[in-house]
C-alpha cells in the first residue's frame, strides 16, 4: 500500500507480493487498490483475532465478511473478492515468506 496512510495489519509484510500479484493477474490500478484496502481490513481483523497469515483460508475471510455486517460496514466485499489472496496462501508458506521478502 506504498503511498497510502492504510494499516494492513498482519498482511503488512504481503502488500507488495499481493499488489504484484494482481498486476500479473491484469487488475487495472483502481480495482487493485480496492483488493489493497480490502487486505488491510482483513489484515487488521486477523491482528484483532491474533491470527497469523499462514492460518488465513476461505473459512476466516468468510468469518472476516460476516463480522463486516455486522458491524453495519456499508460496503461488504464478496467472498471471491479474496480469491487472489487465498490462491497465494494456498501456494503455501514458503510463498508467503517470497512475498515478505520482496518488501
Amino acid at each position: 500500500m506504498s503511498g497510502t496512510r492504510r494499516k494492513p495489519g498482519r498482511l503488512g509484510p504481503y502488500v507488495e507480493g499481493y499488489q504484484s500479484r494482481l498486476q500479473a493477474l491484469g487488475y487495472p490500478p483502481s480495482s487493485a487498490r480496492n483488493k489493497l484496502k480490502e487486505l488491510g481490513q482483513l489484515g487488521r481483523w486477523m491482528a484483532g483475532k491474533e491470527m497469523e497469515a499462514a492460518q488465513l483460508s476461505g473459512t476466516q475471510v468468510e468469518e472476516f465478511l460476516a463480522a463486516r455486517r455486522a458491524e453495519g460496514c456499508r460496503r461488504v466485499p464478496h467472498g471471491r473478492s479474496f480469491v487472489p489472496l487465498i490462491a497465494l496462501g494456498r501456494a503455501g508458506r514458503s510463498r508467503w515468506r517470497t512475498c515478505q521478502g520482496r518488501r
